[in-house]
């Protein structure tokens, strides 16, 4: 967890000034100018002390998220114009419901779900369960229809629900979330809620149960009732898979879900090679058949010898077909090549890159920590100066990690190759941008907490005699 001394002192540089045109969006959402841009302001709702202490678990949650398909969370501030809000990135989309009211064909569909697919594979590698999946927190962007996933206040990374304002929209929400909501309703309403034991739910059986501890199923669940409006009649097999009642039959994870999406077309392309397999056999049949009629008739001979000419001119067109699908899938293969050497030649730059990155924020943060733990530091009082350093240092790193996302997109979509190779390159060069981040996560928390202590001791050394 994120301790609040971090919160307040992380805030980059483009939050300097004064918040100008702030307006309401809609309930505890608000608008918000500051340093030129545009940016989301999201209070509690309500000022008691539960309300403040979930919002601060929301960023908390939040903040450590970097992925191009989930709305950026930058900062805290407590004394925002609409008071104690989390800094969110201003998206200018529509929701997904009214995306899909726009009718987009089926490839701007696909796409979006597949991002949705990547978003939630990415947050539940981060141990967290988003809860609310529904098309009112999916944002499909106007400008190039990608995909942003919000509202995180109801997520968590462990399964202690029973102590959370649980709010799932229940059309979307799985039954074993509901259960949990309605245990929790059961208990808020008993007047030995309090001493008795926790309260279960009732799952439709004759006896109560304890509701199931959740999981990443939950979400695949959610997703599943989504997948139902943007291909309306469509993938019913995966679908109904998705919405199973008994989560042990759902997908476990996004990723059999993709390898599930991937070979939905599996078993007709395995009637396609059927067909063709019967129109090479079929001829033969038929001339078998006409040669055993031969030895009969003597009178049928020109009769059989027409079909049979017919029959071997269709097997020569059969061959030649077939020939024709070789040659196509030769090609193929030598795209697939060509596509791959790209992709482990990029994959190598953004390494590279990121391990630069690294290495330069390593170097002035450590120069910082030296000039902090030396007499010199207390005798020119240039801390402020050396704190500022360190903390631009610390937050280059989440910075060029979002950078180098953007640039993956741009790498990816300027490449000559067809969209959804284009998607799954930035999807590839993504995935490499998190391994690294994933890999230099616990240094990262190391370097905050050693920032805290040296400030700790610097100011006992400067101050002590005075607190």
């Amino acid at each position: 967890m994120i301790s609040e001394s971090f919160v307040r002192v992380e805030a980059p540089s483009q939050f300097d000034g004064t918040y100008t045109e702030t307006t309401p969006v809609s309930g505890n959402i608000y608008r918000t100018r500051k340093a030129g841009k545009f940016f989301i302001l999201k209070t509690a709702g309500s000022s008691d002390a539960r309300s403040l202490q979930l919002l601060r678990r929301e960023y908390e949650l939040n903040v450590r998220l970097s992925h191009p398909h989930i709305a950026g969370v930058y900062t805290f501030d407590e004394n925002s114009p609409v008071g104690p809000a989390i800094v969110m990135e201003y998206l200018e989309g529509r929701t997904l419901d009214k995306f899909l009211k726009e009718n987009p064909p089926k490839e701007a569909r696909e796409r979006v779900f597949l991002q949705l697919l990547d978003a939630v594979g990415y947050i539940h590698r981060c141990s967290l369960i988003h809860n609310d999946i529904k098309p009112g927190n999916i944002i499909i962007t106007n400008k190039d229809n990608d995909l942003k996933l919000i509202d995180f206040g109801l997520s968590d990374d462990d399964s202690n629900y029973l102590e959370k304002n649980l709010g799932a929209t229940e059309s979307y929400a799985s039954p074993e979330l509901l259960a949990y909501r309605h245990a929790d309703s059961a208990a808020s309403e008993s007047p030995a809620a309090s001493t008795e034991e926790p309260a279960t739910a009732n799952t439709g059986s004759s006896s109560s149960a304890a509701p199931l501890p959740l999981d990443s199923r939950s979400d695949i669940y959610s997703i599943g009732m989504i997948m139902k409006e943007i291909f309306p009649g469509r993938h019913k097999r995966i679908i109904s898979r998705c919405t199973q009642k008994d989560r042990e039959k759902r997908y476990s994870n996004t990723e059999e879900l993709k390898r599930a999406w991937k070979n939905r077309n599996r078993s007709l392309y395995a009637l396609v090679a059927t067909l063709l397999l019967a129109l090479v056999i079929l001829p033969t049949v038929l001339f078998l058949r006409e040669r055993s009629k031969l030895a009969k008739a003597s009178a049928s001979i020109a009769e059989i010898q027409h079909k049979s000419d017919s029959s071997l001119t269709s097997i020569t067109k059969t061959a030649d077909s077939l020939r024709t699908v070789s040659e196509s899938l030769m090609k193929e293969k030598q795209k697939e090549e060509e596509y791959n050497n790209l992709r482990d030649s990029l994959l190598e730059i953004v390494e590279k890159d990121m391990n630069r990155a690294w290495n330069n924020s390593l170097a002035e943060i450590n120069a910082s920590f030296e000039y902090l733990q030396s007499d010199k530091a207390v005798e020119e009082n240039n801390t402020p100066q050396f704190i500022e350093k360190i903390n631009k240092g610390v937050m280059y790193w989440l910075e060029m990690i979002r950078e180098e996302q953007l640039k993956n997109s741009k790498t990816a979509q300027a490449q000559n190759l067809p969209d959804g190779k284009k998607l799954e390159l930035a999807n590839a060069l993504d995935k490499k941008v998190i391994q690294i981040s994933d890999e230099r996560w616990p240094k990262y928390q190391e370097l905050c907490e050693k920032r805290s202590e040296l400030l700790n001791k610097l100011s006992k050394k400067l101050y002590g005699s005075n607190q």
